[in-house]
């Protein structure tokens, strides 16, 4: 997610940037969120919060290369 809260992205609808005070481990990454309510409902279903394809870009990794997004400037609704 390179610098931003992964939860924040379906609670708040907005990129909110990390604070790495609040950090927890999962599936071989580290992951970073702006308050520790965010970390401990990451942490109660990561699999709902955590981006598909680690944060690549989907269209990239459905060709077969990875390419990251610019968070905050790659969100739609």
């Amino acid at each position: 997610m390179h610098e931003f809260d992964p939860v924040a992205y379906q609670t708040k609808r907005e990129a909110i940037r990390e604070n790495k005070e609040n950090n927890f481990i999962w599936n071989k990454i580290e992951w970073h969120f702006s308050n520790r309510v965010n970390m401990m409902l990451f942490k109660q279903s990561p699999k709902h919060y955590a981006p598909q394809y680690v944060g690549y870009c989907a269209l990239a990794v459905s060709k077969g290369v990875t390419v990251e997004i610019e968070s905050d400037k790659n969100w739609s609704e």
